[in-house]
């Protein structure tokens, strides 16, 4: 092997410093967020085909009546899609979201009956920038719990950061 620089030899032990430094406040809650926005994904793959084929006013109902009314598939539906928009929209302000900050990423993020195939890639798309982000800002908190967040680890819930558009969706 090639010997190293001193230069090296101290940018690697800086490294190593730093990746034994505990993971922040905010490291920590970002994993937490990007938990559930991995999940949500999870979930909502595994009803696409039946969200896929409701009408408009089946989506209505889905999102109005009561729980104990709707099919397993919707009731997973919709517990995705508020767990995605959830992670999405606290980890921006932690607040109480409003109904109009629901419905705009609802519209942003999650398949409807009518999105043309294009708009669906886009909104997955989308939904994968977003627990990119989440993975990234988790920093040493990700590190810890799945290891290197590199193409070759295995082991994270719903880790999608090398999927195509089409892959994503299989």
């Amino acid at each position: 092997p090639k010997p190293q620089s001193v230069e090296d030899q101290e940018a690697r032990a800086r490294e190593r410093a730093a990746a034994m430094e505990p993971a922040t406040e905010a490291e920590n809650r970002s994993l937490g967020f990007y938990d559930r926005s991995a999940e949500a994904h999870k979930t909502l793959e595994s009803v696409k085909d039946h969200i896929k084929n409701k009408s408009t006013a089946g989506m209505w109902l889905i999102q109005t009546a009561p729980n104990a009314t709707l099919s397993k598939e919707d009731q997973a539906y919709m517990q995705g899609a508020r767990q995605f928009i959830n992670a999405y929209l606290r980890r921006d302000s932690g607040a109480v979201i409003t109904p109009s900050e629901w419905a705009e990423a609802y519209a942003t993020f999650l398949p409807y009956p009518g999105d043309k195939p294009e708009t669906l890639a886009l909104k997955a798309r989308e939904r994968k920038v977003i627990t990119e982000g989440l993975k990234t800002s988790a920093g040493r908190a990700y590190s810890r719990k799945y290891g290197a967040p590199d193409a070759t680890k295995q082991g994270a819930p719903g880790d999608i950061k090398n999927l195509s558009t089409d892959e994503l969706f299989k």
